[in-house]
């Protein structure tokens, strides 16, 4: 009677440890999947934010009355952003050439398969939002050296 108390007792520990790891592991993905809008806003609101101080740099970069000192410098912090540049474009070639045309696919389906698909891409997410973040303080350190 004491080992079938026994064999019963472990059987149960087993089976919650197993609705444990299964309820996390569900937990987990719909968590992930519930965020995507906001994770992909966040790092299109840090792509846009690049975008513009890029365009500023390079309209800044454009005056004549600029001295060499300050040109040689921005070259050197805007070379410190050719890896993370290099690193986004490979991103970009990625997406275009795995990206569902909407001409094949309807809008709202291509919407909710890409949601879909969200948890196995959002380890891409976060690396384009820290790798926009990181060029970002290279650039801005370039516009401060600028005085723009």
């Amino acid at each position: 009677m004491a080992l079938e108390a026994l064999g019963v007792a472990a059987n149960v520990a087993g089976l919650i440890e197993l609705g444990l790891s299964v309820c996390h592991g569900l937990w987990e993905y719909y968590r992930s999947w519930k965020d995507a809008e906001s994770d992909v806003k966040k790092m299109y609101a840090e792509i846009e934010s690049l975008t513009k101080t890029f365009a500023v740099l390079k309209s800044t970069l454009g005056r004549p009355c600029l001295d060499k000192g300050i040109i040689q410098r921005i070259e050197e912090i805007v070379g410190m952003c050719e890896d993370g540049i290099i690193c986004l474009h490979k991103k970009l070639q990625k997406i275009r050439d795995t990206s569902p045309t909407a001409g094949r696919l309807g809008t709202k389906f291509k919407t909710h398969l890409q949601r879909a698909l969200y948890p196995f891409k959002e380890s891409t997410v976060v690396k384009l939002k820290e790798i926009s973040r990181e060029l970002q303080d290279h650039l801005v350190l370039a516009l401060t050296i600028l005085q723009v």
